[in-house]
């Protein structure tokens, strides 16, 4: 076996397609395993992927696109998928894998195909860099108002604060993939051209397709932290 079908990554994937044989789900998806891993302090930490079809994920590095997955295509158009009436071994061919150094405070976005579908990579980058602007006038207008606020108040608090889930910048993540699926439903029901129908009319299949694709949309966000 060749060294990149033993990572973890692929391995999780063949048993889930496995899984999914055993108990002959109907049905079939896209898959896509995603894992950051640092064997130990001294070593960088890498991302090890695998995915069959059109879910796809994303490093950004300093507010801009530093990698984007490749799909996993049958042809042109259309993706593969994990079924039970396929063999591992005949689909093995068509998983696509990545093994990539990433750096500390690198996002890592990770999304079904309804989101690429209807974001092109440049709007993700547009929203993820604009809800740091936005935090950096929240806290600027926050700071103003906690110079306003009286010691007892302080002292009293709210009880309010809840626990957010902050990267390295200070962004909710939680939000953060909020925003950006929201931002690919709206584009999803809009009439303005995206990506999958920009595709579907470059290569000639049909040229009435036109706006978005309704479709699943799933987003998760990660931010690489290095062991120390």
């Amino acid at each position: 076996m060749e060294p990149q079908w033993r990572s973890n990554a692929v391995i999780t994937l063949q048993r889930s397609f496995e899984d999914v044989q055993k108990h002959d789900t109907a049905g079939e998806a896209t898959a896509l395993i995603l894992m950051l891993e640092q064997a130990d302090a001294e070593l960088p930490v890498r991302i090890e992927s695998a995915l069959i079809g059109d879910s796809s994920f994303m490093v950004l590095r300093n507010g801009k696109k530093f990698y984007r997955a490749a799909n996993s295509m049958y042809d042109e158009f259309n993706p593969c998928y994990v079924a039970s009436r396929y063999e591992w071994e005949s689909i093995k061919e068509k998983v696509v894998l990545k093994s990539l150094e990433v750096e500390e405070g690198d996002l890592v976005v990770a999304g079904s195909d309804g989101f690429w579908d209807n974001l092109y990579d440049n709007q993700i980058v547009d929203v993820i860099n604009l809800q740091k602007e936005l935090l950096a006038s929240d806290e600027e207008t926050e700071k103003e108002s906690n110079e306003k606020q009286t010691k007892s108040e302080k002292e009293e608090g709210t009880g309010k604060e809840k626990e957010k889930r902050k990267g390295r910048d200070g962004l909710d993540l939680t939000e953060l993939a909020n925003a950006l699926a929201q931002e690919a439903y709206l584009s999803s029901i809009s009439h303005k051209p995206g990506p999958f129908a920009g595709d579907v009319q470059e290569g000639g299949k049909a040229t009435y397709v036109y706006g978005g694709k309704p479709d699943d949309i799933t987003v998760i966000i990660s931010e690489v932290h290095a062991i120390r």
